[in-house]
């Protein structure tokens, strides 16, 4: 058994969207160019996680970018994991998981980068925050709540180096349990 296969929260914890900052975390293809707790049997997902139709939700944040914006495309693979079990046992309020994970360009041949983030379950939300670092260029902060099971979105709240100052999104689409692509729309 894995070490996210006894969370019975997948909502939860796909609502984040990445460490990205592992939401944490990033594998970042710049452009040059381009809840609630789920029943127990359920397992929960990697990394800040998202239920299924991503697709639409890119497109979306992608629409309301103001122009400007940057589009950075990552692809996360988890490197190490762990699940934090707070009292009571089982799955409750406080409860989180801390990752880490490399990050890729969209052809997974360069990794661009690092990430390392905690999500927590609260009591109806998901909570995530993590810091992406894209080596040679600065570190991008994300931090928020996913409030339902299709909820994708999580804000970039700050960051370093060239992302000094910025403001966004990133959304979060699952690729596999441990792989996860992330979409950043950043305005400097």
């Amino acid at each position: 058994m894995g070490p996210r296969d006894h969370w019975g929260w997948l909502y939860m914890r796909k609502l984040l969207a990445v460490l990205v900052a592992a939401g944490a975390l990033v594998a970042l293809a710049i452009l040059g160019s381009g809840a609630l707790a789920a029943p127990a049997a359920k397992k929960a997902p990697h990394g800040f996680g998202r239920a299924a139709g991503t697709d639409a939700a890119v497109a979306k944040a992608a629409a309301a970018a103001p122009d400007g914006t940057e589009h950075i495309v990552l692809i996360a693979r988890e490197v190490r994991a762990q699940d934090v079990d707070m009292p009571p046992a089982g799955d409750s309020t406080g409860d989180s998981f801390v990752f880490e994970e490399a990050l890729w360009n969209v052809g997974r041949t360069k990794q661009l980068g690092i990430d390392s983030a905690e999500c927590r379950l609260g009591i109806r939300t998901f909570n995530c925050a993590g810091t992406l670092l894209l080596f040679g260029r600065g570190k991008i902060q994300v931090d928020g709540a996913f409030f339902f099971d299709r909820d994708a979105t999580i804000p970039v709240t700050g960051g370093t180096g060239q992302f000094a100052d910025v403001g966004g999104v990133m959304v979060i689409t699952d690729i596999s349990d441990t792989v996860q692509r992330y979409d950043l729309f950043v305005r400097h």
